[in-house]
């Protein structure tokens, strides 16, 4: 698959008063899974105790079955809520009949073998600001701070990254392309993690290109807030539709290939589909492989913290 030089860079040179790890108390976001008071008890080993730093993250909802890791956690200083994603394995790529798939998807067994923690959401306006005070320049909808922040190019990304790594533990990057795969399959084995059928009710996408039996609807004008609907069956939001999510990984059309390597320069994987794409963009398999100047109101991101 080809991909798409996006020329619009995005200039990071304003970006110069980065906020401090404050240490607040934050209200639990409102969402479809989210957990009562009564269920934020504490987990066998606290998060803690691996960074070495207590005031830098709470438990939300009881122990996993993982070495009794929290299954959800709050960074307290931006307020991001990471889930647990446990170690497994899980067929990644599409099957040859799968409708509208493409030749870069190709089917492999793929075994994640350390646990990490996921952002249950794409990275919000509030959280990018409670990071760095200036916003991307091409990021276009800021209504709410609630919305995904747009215009990330893969270079902004990796910029944030560094930045949030230094308000605290190192322990924050981009997902590699397999861990968002898998993450987003959650255990399933359709062609979304809801199924085979991606509709307008369930996705923010331009509807107007319909996937599978679906109907053609009214496509979406801008992306929508974190949380709008509802969570992949491990508890993680929009990971079909609203922000193209950047990778770690360099782009290659057969990811399976013994040549496949860091290329500097070269394309980097985006994952997910956006709100201005068609439905079979948003499918677990699709993948694309743009510049990493690359940007837009369609660019975001979501993060992993290493444990």
């Amino acid at each position: 698959m080809l991909y798409i030089n996006r020329p619009r860079m995005v200039s990071l040179a304003a970006r110069s008063a980065c906020v401090g790890a404050v240490l607040i108390t934050f209200a639990l976001p409102s969402c479809s899974k989210g957990v009562s008071a009564a269920e934020t008890t504490s987990a066998t080993v606290q998060l803690y105790d691996l960074t070495g730093n207590k005031g830098e993250f709470e438990s939300l909802g009881t122990a996993s079955g993982w070495q009794g890791l929290p299954s959800r956690v709050r960074h307290i200083p931006t307020g991001m809520v990471l889930v647990l994603i446990e170690p497994g394995s899980a067929q990644l790529g599409s099957p040859d009949d799968e409708l509208e798939r493409d030749n870069d998807e190709v089917s492999q067994e793929v075994e994640i073998t350390k646990p990490f923690y996921m952002g249950e959401t794409e990275v919000s306006i509030a959280e990018w600001r409670a990071v760095c005070s200036d916003l991307p320049v091409d990021c276009e909808f800021t209504a709410s701070s609630s919305l995904p922040v747009q215009g990330v190019s893969w270079h902004a990304a990796k910029e944030f990254v560094t930045d949030i790594n230094n308000m605290g533990s190192p322990g924050w990057r981009l997902p590699s392309e397999n861990e968002w795969a898998y993450a987003c399959r959650a255990g399933t084995t359709t062609a979304f993690s809801f199924g085979d059928d991606v509709t307008a009710d369930i996705a923010s996408f331009n509807s107007e290109w319909a996937y599978g039996s679906a109907a053609k609807s009214k496509r979406a004008t801008s992306p929508q807030p974190t949380r709008s609907f509802s969570a992949n069956p491990w508890g993680l939001f929009d990971m079909h539709g609203n922000m193209w999510e950047w990778c770690e990984d360099c782009y290659f059309a057969d990811p399976t290939s013994a040549a496949v390597k860091v290329v500097p320069g070269g394309p980097r994987v985006l994952r997910g589909g956006a709100w201005t794409t068609k439905g079979s963009e948003l499918r677990s398999a699709s993948r694309e492989g743009y510049a990493p100047s690359s940007s837009g109101s369609e660019y975001g991101m979501r993060l992993v913290f290493s444990i």
